[in-house]
């Protein structure tokens, strides 16, 4: 079966920007949000944070069962930009589909 995976990469001006948005996600994906995705086919999402001295870059992988499963989980998704953001990123994010991996 093929996963279907949004992958998100931010840039921050500042390690606190980084910081408030990392405070803002621990917030938004609360213990219900997450019971509420596994229902729904989300398998799981990270947080992947570059070691790099002069980008302070963060990468986030969303992987869910199917694309359907991926367009039910946005009902959730999608209200991110309601709440207040204290911080500035840029914001790019693809959509894939898995081709190959192993585990």
């Amino acid at each position: 079966m093929k996963k279907f995976i949004s992958v998100g990469m931010l840039l921050f001006p500042s390690k606190g920007d980084q910081k408030m948005w990392l405070e803002k996600w621990d917030t938004f994906y609360s213990p219900k949000a997450i019971e509420f995705l596994k229902k729904n086919g989300q398998l799981n999402q990270r947080i992947l944070l570059e070691k790099n001295i002069e980008l302070i870059r963060t990468i986030v992988i969303w992987e869910y069962e199917s694309e359907e499963a991926y367009k039910k989980c946005q009902a959730f998704h999608s209200n991110w930009s309601k709440f207040e953001n204290n911080f500035t990123a840029k914001y790019q994010i693809f959509r894939v589909e898995e081709a190959s991996s192993w585990s």
